[in-house]
């Protein structure tokens, strides 16, 4: 249940991946889905580079070895049994986490996205379910919208700097417009765009990451402010507004990173690559 741990499992499945390694690749997936259900969030950029190739017409992934993303998955969930422990128990967990937390009953768990402000709206009201229902459209239209016009644009030739700013973008999106969701959900994107930062220098992405960081300060402060500091300590309903102005930059270079017409052209991080 540690988000460096699931983190470090997305980041190695998309090194594997832009290396062309399939085997390693669905072996870390299997892995990340393992540790915490939070991996899902990559994986809709993962489907973008299953789909695609690279500049010189390879595929990234095999689909032959797809099969083993769910088998490390049920077999890393089943070593509890070893010691003891139930298989069942563990899987369960998955069903519980959409019930249990922060999140059982409101319909934001203290992240800074677009449902914050509606984090008073109690559990089983018409309200609630409307809401519940909206946000997640919402997050299904925005990731739906990403992938199509990137397939479309790029003609399903991904380049691997293209990749990990998908791999940044899309769980940013998702965790932005998804209700529920606790304030740490955001480490997968903050991960990624400190990936993409360190190869490639962007303003747009710079100005998205700092944003991204502000917002998530003013959330955390709430817990460790007193009470006496009433405007820091409620400084926190703000924060929604610098997530939405990161995700502003971020689209920015979305449409320039998909905009481009040379598709041998090489970029920093394929260079790295």
């Amino acid at each position: 249940q540690c988000d460096a741990q699931y983190t470090m499992c997305a980041v190695a499945a998309v090194y594997f991946a832009l290396k062309h390694k399939s085997v390693p690749c669905y072996v870390f997936i299997g892995l990340g889905l393992a540790f915490k259900m939070q991996f899902l969030l990559v994986l809709p950029a993962g489907l973008v580079i299953l789909l695609s190739k690279d500049q010189s017409g390879k595929p990234y992934l095999l689909w032959r070895w797809i099969w083993l993303a769910p088998v490390v998955f049920f077999a890393a969930s089943g070593l509890p049994a070893l010691f003891g422990g139930s298989f069942f128990k563990v899987i369960k967990v998955y069903l519980n986490q959409s019930t249990a937390g922060n999140a059982v009953h409101n319909i934001n768990g203290m992240c800074a996205n677009l449902s914050l402000p509606f984090y008073h709206v109690p559990k089983g009201t018409p309200a609630y379910y409307a809401l519940l229902a909206l946000f997640l459209c919402l997050t299904a239209a925005a990731d739906s919208l990403i992938i199509v016009y990137a397939l479309r644009i790029c003609q399903r030739t991904l380049s691997a700097q293209q990749a990990v700013f998908l791999c940044a973008l899309l769980p940013l999106v998702s965790v932005f417009f998804m209700p529920k969701m606790l304030d740490r959900f955001y480490y997968l994107a903050e991960t990624f765009l400190a990936v993409y930062l360190s190869v490639k220098r962007d303003k747009d992405m710079l100005a998205a990451f700092c944003l991204l960081e502000t917002g998530q300060w003013l959330v955390y402060m709430r817990a460790f402010t007193p009470e006496k500091f009433f405007i820091m300590k409620n400084a926190f309903i703000v924060a929604p507004l610098f997530i939405a102005f990161s995700l502003f930059f971020a689209a920015r270079r979305y449409f320039t990173e998909f905009a481009r017409t040379q598709p041998n052209e090489s970029s920093e991080i394929d260079k790295t690559a």
